[in-house]
This record gives C-alpha cells, sequence and structure tokens, in this order.
C-alpha cells in the first residue's frame, strides 16, 4: 500500500491530474499519502478512508471465516486509531462505504473469495457512534466527510453536499441516542452476512429524504421515487 501510493504520487505530479488516494488502512499508508500531498502542495491530491478501516480490526474478526476479506486488508487498533486522527485533522478528505456486496457463499476459499462487502447503510452510524459520541468528532465534521468534501471534489456542489437556497434538498435526519447492534437485516441489504455483526452503533438515521421526497421513513424504504442523472 505504501509503493502503490509512493507510485500514485509520481504519476500524478507527471500527469498533473487531481487524484483520490483512496481506502488508506493504515497509519503507514496515511503517513505515505501525507507526505506525497506535502511533497507536491501545488497539485491536488486527497486522502479517502473506509468504514471498516475505521472500525474493524484484524483481532476482531479472528476466527470469523473470511467475511472480512477486502482490499486493503483490514488491520489493526492502532490503524484504527490512527485513521481517527486523520479524519479529525484533515489529512483524510472524506469517508466512503466502500460499498462492494457479495454472498457468504462467494467467500469460502481464501484466494477465490471475492473481496468487499456492503456498508453504505452504516455510514452514518459509524461516523457518529465511533466518530462524534466516542471521539468527539464534530457533527459539522461528519457532515463535511460524508457529504460536503466528496461533492465538492466531484463536481457536483453545491447542487449536492450542502444545505442552501437552490440546493437539492437531500437530508438525512438522525436519532443521535438510538443504539442498535448490526445485523445483515439491519443492513437492508440481499447481503446474507457483515463483518460488522455484532457492533454497537449509536446514531441511526430515522429518516432520508431525496430531493424533497421522502424515500426512508418509519423502517421502511419507499418504491415510488426515480433516480435522476447528476451532471459534474
Amino acid at each position: 500500500e505504501r509503493l502503490a501510493i509512493e507510485e500514485a504520487g509520481v504519476l500524478v505530479e507527471s500527469t498533473r491530474v487531481a487524484a483520490n488516494l483512496l481506502h488508506v488502512s493504515s497509519e503507514t499508508a496515511l503517513d505515505t499519502a501525507t507526505a506525497v500531498a506535502r511533497r507536491y502542495p501545488y497539485l491536488d491530491v486527497r486522502v479517502e478512508t473506509t468504514l471498516h478501516h475505521l472500525v474493524l480490526a484484524v483481532e476482531d474478526l479472528e476466527g470469523k471465516g473470511l467475511g472480512g476479506k477486502v482490499n486493503p486488508p483490514i488491520r489493526g487498533r492502532e490503524d484504527n486509531e490512527a485513521l481517527w486522527r486523520g479524519v479529525a485533522d484533515g489529512r483524510i478528505s472524506w469517508v466512503a462505504s466502500d460499498h462492494a456486496c457479495c454472498m457468504e457463499a462467494e467467500k469460502q476459499e481464501l484466494w477465490p473469495a471475492l473481496p468487499g462487502f456492503g456498508g453504505t447503510a452504516l455510514l452514518y452510524p459509524v461516523l457518529l457512534s465511533e466518530g462524534h459520541h466516542r471521539r468527539k468528532l464534530p457533527l459539522t465534521r461528519v457532515a463535511e466527510v460524508a457529504a460536503a468534501a466528496p461533492a465538492i471534489a466531484y463536481n457536483v456542489y453545491p447542487k449536492k453536499g450542502t444545505v442552501a437556497v437552490g440546493s437539492d434538498a437531500d437530508l438525512a435526519i438522525i436519532d443521535l441516542g438510538r443504539e442498535e447492534v448490526v445485523t445483515p437485516a439491519l443492513c437492508r441489504s440481499a447481503q446474507d452476512h457483515t463483518p460488522f455483526e455484532g457492533v454497537r452503533l449509536k446514531g441511526w438515521p430515522e429518516t432520508t429524504i431525496l430531493r424533497g421526497h421522502p424515500v426512508f421513513a418509519d423502517d421502511k424504504v419507499s418504491s415510488d421515487w426515480l433516480g435522476e442523472y447528476v451532471g459534474r
């Protein structure tokens, strides 16, 4: 991972393109990404991490099968804490779910096992529980790393990523005190497993509003809304 980030830095400096150093998973990787960004201050280099690299540790998954296989792999608890520090101090630009569902049957043997798993439903619960409640991450920073920062980077701001006149009314109404233990069913996915199973999280969305229309409320997903192409 360190080598891949260094190689990306060389390519970005040569081509002068904007770069997202995605799925940063460890303290070493974050230090390397930070060094690359500082080495080329005239370039647009941003850093991303994922929910599972913030919360899951190899110690927690030992003996639980291959459900947590992902690229880069799950690291240790010290890496979790290093990444949270990066979220808090701004070295990490945003947090992604890396939502990539596959069934447990596809994760039976190590090398053929598909990497990845679902995570979108846990974006705010993880950021609120582990970030806001446990580590005092401000709610403004939660909104920034989940919505505003990626919207700006991918050029859909201010249509997306902010609450303002003229912007899409995309809102998540949160119950900060609601606690749930993660199960596959709670993730509302066809995926039949989750490496987050058994993790207790505090702070869950109660209602989701898309362009002013409620699409999730009262624990039910609406079926009468349509997606829309968003030009960048």
